[in-house]
């Protein structure tokens, strides 16, 4: 999928699940989910994945996991195509008493936020503007069918109105 305007494709790899294991598309091999990714030059990400790393909840964490990866991805792929992803904010994570996981991308004019539940099927999704951006709402359920368009939509918003 193509979200840019100048044609920079950021189709990703991998694949949202809520097992344990997770299929890494790029390279075929299988990671658990201890796998963190990198943070080296990714300081927008190492908060967010610092409280990720104290989920308990299997599931949880391995959903999270997943969509910090693709986040990381996304973001080394613009940095290649010479955006400037310094101006983006840190993702930020709030873990929870019963040990759901909460991840926000929150900027002047929009918030996003993905919740990662006990029960995967009720894991969702939320974006929000204020009134400069026509106060948009927009959510849903993030399934393992609609991940991936889910994450890129939110991008290309992102890139279009930030």
């Amino acid at each position: 999928m193509k979200i840019l305007d100048q044609g920079t494709d950021i189709t990703t790899s991998g694949s949202y699940s809520s097992s344990p294991n997770i299929t890494n598309e790029t390279s075929g091999s299988q990671f658990d989910i201890n796998f963190t990714p990198s943070v080296q030059n990714l300081e927008w990400l190492e908060s967010a994945l610092n409280i990720v790393r104290q989920v308990n909840n299997r599931d949880v964490k391995a959903n999270a996991i997943n969509l910090l990866a693709v986040f990381k991805e996304i973001f080394t792929i613009l940095k290649q195509a010479g955006y400037d992803i310094t101006r983006f904010p840190p993702l930020r994570a709030i873990h929870l008493d019963d040990d759901s996981l909460l991840i926000e991308w929150v900027f002047t004019d929009i918030r996003i936020g993905f919740s990662f539940e006990i029960d995967p099927i009720k894991n969702s999704w939320y974006l929000v503007t204020n009134k400069k951006l026509e106060e948009l709402s927009e959510s849903g359920y993030l399934t393992n069918d609609n991940f991936k368009s889910v994450v890129l939509r939110i991008f290309d918003f992102v890139l279009k109105n930030s």
